[in-house]
């Protein structure tokens, strides 16, 4: 586990006199398993700004590893948005404009590819979910796929 906190001073250019106080804590768990094994993190983080806003955002994954060569894996994250990068009225104060979750789900399988190599294609697949106020910057049923191919060194 962790947990640190820090002052950033004038971290944004669009507003340098703004700082923000960052905190964040996380717990790690790792358990092998007979021929794999179960990571799992969760993780909190806060911005609290000088001008007196605060947002948070949350995640939880697990990856489990099983029968030598396969991974799937969960992700689900939890994070309140600001309205700085939305293009508010000029002169109007940065605001939470809402919470926006993903969920996410993916698998790879690895193949021995060449000696001390291995190559895994997988892909995944994340669902958002956000509030009425941001779907016009980020649409009615966002949809996120990603297929990969990894290349790995191995002992």
């Amino acid at each position: 586990g962790q947990f640190s906190m820090g002052h950033l001073h004038s971290p944004e250019a669009l507003r340098p006199e703004e700082n923000i106080v960052r905190t964040t804590a996380s717990l790690m768990y790792n358990r092998p398993l007979a021929r794999g094994s179960w990571a799992s993190t969760l993780v909190w983080g806060r911005n609290r700004s000088s001008e007196g806003l605060t947002w948070n955002g949350y995640l939880a994954e697990s990856t489990l590893r099983f029968a030598d060569r396969n991974a799937v894996w969960g992700r689900i994250e939890n994070v309140d948005r600001t309205s700085e990068l939305l293009q508010p009225p000029a002169g109007a104060p940065e605001g939470i404009a809402g919470r926006v979750q993903a969920y996410t789900a993916g698998y790879d399988r690895s193949f021995a590819f060449w000696p001390h190599l291995e190559l895994a294609p997988g892909g995944q697949v994340t669902l958002y979910r956000s509030p009425t106020g941001l779907r016009a910057a980020y649409g009615p049923h966002p949809v996120g796929v990603v297929l990969f191919l990894r290349l790995r060194i191995v002992p």
